[in-house]
């Protein structure tokens, strides 16, 4: 369980820095963005929620497809196209709404 906190973080990281290069116009931005989205979509995938609960098997799908979204804004930045940065604020409106509505764990 540590290890996949640890690849969820690195792949945080990885997408923020991908996300400020690709910004500043720099070449190698979409590499650093893909690599952080693949990580944590390959997270998504590998380590499901198991839970019987609607709304967390819900959420944790919002969750998997903002990820893929991710995965296309760093095909997008690649292509020098636009569209990237829509498609990276709407995944991290998804994710932002998942995490404040994913319920406490106890």
């Amino acid at each position: 369980m540590k290890t996949k906190n640890t690849l969820y973080y690195i792949g945080a990281i990885l997408v923020l820095i991908g996300t400020i290069l690709g910004i500043s116009n720099t070449n190698f931005a979409c590499y650093v963005l893909g690599v952080g989205a693949l990580v944590l979509l390959v997270l998504r995938f590998v380590y499901p929620v198991r839970s019987d609960n609607f709304r967390i098997r819900r959420l944790e799908r919002l969750r998997f497809f903002a990820s893929l979204l991710m995965v296309f804004a760093a095909y997008y930045l690649y292509q020098e196209n636009n569209v990237w940065v829509l498609l990276l604020l709407i995944a991290s409106v998804f994710e932002a709404v998942a995490a404040f509505r994913m319920p406490k764990s106890e």
